[in-house]
């Protein structure tokens, strides 16, 4: 059986960290990672997690990872 590092209640931290977006933590742009997310882990809770852990605490919780879709360029002439 799996346990997660984090608690219930650190997970709901973790929850507000990532809402507040990347950019407020430093990264350059909007996207969360998986790495990104286990750096915030380390720094906000001083403990490490594989990124396996981690996809698997974040599913367990109803994350989901999303795709950024790619829109097409409309050119008018």
């Amino acid at each position: 059986m799996f346990h997660s590092k984090l608690n219930d209640r650190l997970f709901a931290v973790l929850e507000e960290e990532l809402a507040k977006d990347p950019v407020a933590h430093g990264w350059p742009d909007q996207r969360w990672t998986l790495a990104r997310i286990k750096t915030l882990i380390g720094r906000r809770f001083h403990t490490s997690m594989t990124l396996s852990g981690i996809s698997q605490m974040l599913r367990r919780h109803g994350w989901s990872h999303q795709v950024p879709a790619r829109r097409a360029v409309l050119v008018v002439f």
